[in-house]
């Protein structure tokens, strides 16, 4: 199947990535002249982009340092979300926690209170009874 074959009869459209790619325009994502730290920082900046959510919307990073500069971002941004996610579930645990405790000792001391006679006064002004 030719996809372009240089007479200028090209079956692949221009806007596509692998028509893009055949006819040697700057594609930055499949792109060989970059080196192989640049190329490590594209692929860096796409896995981070797709993991994050972000997308590829209307405005994405162009040139190599944006795209360092943004993955970056996105790092700090998932990490910070992630620290406020996780204090805000132990703090909920430690409430569960302490509220559990304080059942066992309530359910204690109203099964003292049976089991010694405990006058109703007494109860009244213990105030758990």
């Amino acid at each position: 199947m030719i996809l372009f074959d240089g007479a200028g009869d090209d079956y692949c459209p221009s806007l596509s990535w692998l028509g893009e790619t055949l006819r040697g325009t700057s594609f930055l994502h499949l792109d060989r002249q970059h080196s192989a730290s640049d190329q490590y920082i594209i692929s860096l900046y796409w896995s981070t982009v797709t993991l994050v959510c972000a997308g590829y919307g209307d405005v994405h990073s162009f040139t190599v340092t944006e795209m360092l500069t943004s993955t970056v971002l996105m790092v700090i941004g998932t990490l910070f979300y992630s620290y406020i996610a996780a204090d805000i579930s132990a703090n909920i645990q430690t409430k569960d926690t302490r509220r559990g405790l304080y059942k066992v000792k309530i359910k204690d001391i109203r099964k003292f209170f049976r089991v010694c006679d405990v006058t109703p006064e007494t109860r009244e002004q213990v105030n758990c009874a």
